[in-house]
């Protein structure tokens, strides 16, 4: 999925959600990139296997809708930060941010340093 949003590109990793690996839960993972501000960041929300089982009338493709549409609010606000990763979890048919979640290592700032000389866009 790949789509544009007032000069930001909004692109999945993937094919919507994958496998987490050591847990038992799947993640949808999309960079929002904005070349003329020069920024990167990444939005990921996670799901458990537990809430997937329990509301079963909540499909993945609904909560990939939910996630753009906050994406889209971010683009609005102005909230979207350069190498920062937007993490969230999905619990009950609602999207929970979680600014440090055990099943996410945050890497953008490590390997995209504004001293690399790679971070031009």
């Amino acid at each position: 999925m790949k789509e544009t949003y007032k000069g930001y590109t909004i692109q999945s990793q993937g094919e919507g959600f994958q496998v987490m690996p050591n847990s038992a839960g799947r993640i949808a993972t999309f960079w929002v990139v904005n070349e003329d501000k020069k920024v990167r960041s990444m939005f990921v929300v996670a799901r458990s296997l537990t809430d997937s089982f329990s509301h079963i009338d909540q499909s993945e493709d609904l909560i990939i809708d939910e996630l753009i549409i906050l994406i889209k609010s971010y683009i609005d606000g102005e909230k979207v930060k350069d190498l920062e990763e937007y993490t969230f979890e999905y619990k009950n048919g609602q999207l929970f941010y979680d600014s440090d979640p055990k099943w996410w290592n945050k890497t953008l700032r490590k390997y995209f340093s504004k001293s690399d000389p790679k971070s031009d866009i």
